[in-house]
Formats: C-alpha cells, sequence, structure tokens
C-alpha cells in the first residue's frame, strides 16, 4: 500500500463503521504502519497523512474559510466529526455565530483543534480576536494555546 492510498483510507473513514471490519482493518494498518509505507519518506507524500509520532490528517475544510484542517488521525469523535461535516456541531457553532459579533474577543477554552476558534476567527474579522487554549500536550504539541 502507498501513502496516497492511506491517506485516501483516513480521509474517507467512518468512525461509526464496524471497528471489527475491513475498512477499520485497512485504517488500523495504515496508521500503526505508515512508517513502513515505500513512500513514505519520498519528497512526492501527500499533505493528506503526516506525522511520525502522532499521526495527523489534513483534509479540506467543508465550511468557512475555506482552509484546511489538520486533525489528529486516532481521534474518532470531533477530527472525525469535522473531516466529514467540516464542524464537530453545526448548531452550536450557529448559536455562537449568532451571540458573537464582528469585532469581538472570544476565548476559547479546551478548543481540541480549534472547529470553534477557527470558524469563529473568520466571523468575528479582523478586528475581532479569538484566544484557544488547549491543555492536551499531545494535541497542542508544547504551547498550551493558539492565537488566530
Amino acid at each position: 500500500m502507498t501513502v496516497a492510498r492511506c491517506a485516501e483510507v483516513v480521509r474517507h473513514f467512518e468512525f461509526t463503521w464496524n471497528s471489527s471490519g475491513p475498512e477499520f482493518v485497512q485504517l488500523h494498518g495504515c496508521l500503526s504502519n505508515r512508517t513502513k509505507l515505500q513512500d513514505w519518506r519520498g519528497p512526492g507524500r501527500p499533505s493528506l497523512l503526516s506525522g511520525e509520532h502522532y499521526p495527523v490528517s489534513v483534509v479540506p475544510s467543508m465550511q468557512s474559510p475555506p482552509s484546511y484542517w489538520v486533525t489528529p488521525a486516532w481521534d474518532y469523535v470531533v477530527s472525525n466529526f469535522v473531516r466529514r461535516d467540516g464542524t464537530y456541531a453545526p448548531k452550536e457553532l450557529n448559536l455562537y455565530r449568532h451571540l458573537v459579533q464582528k469585532g469581538d474577543v472570544v476565548c476559547d477554552l479546551g478548543s481540541h483543534i480549534g472547529s470553534y476558534a477557527v470558524p469563529l476567527a473568520a466571523h468575528v474579522g479582523p478586528r475581532g480576536r479569538v484566544f484557544a487554549f488547549e491543555p492536551f500536550r499531545p494535541l497542542c504539541g508544547s504551547d498550551s494555546y493558539v492565537y488566530y
């Protein structure tokens, strides 16, 4: 299997499928053996699957702003919804967009991968600010906050 094929497996995997099915076995094989793939270290490696120690997938955003999401590949809750729908909870995000105005300052505490922070940063615009804090180190690396 190639990195490009594994990237497609990760991108289209649906975590609501049976975890003993062939799709999960394929996903598990891709994530667990990614560094052994024939083109893992090659210059043409696609950006949809990356990460030496923490595998991540890079997927286009389905919502505004037009961008890409970098999500932990093993996250079967928030990241799965973001990969599939472009946001974690569309109704909650819509509520926040109604409460927050252009130019406002927003604090997202426990921002995880930014599924609210990123769209709200676009919503508040260049005069607004979003401060996103995520204390879970594997998600945020060595920094404990992100500034949008």
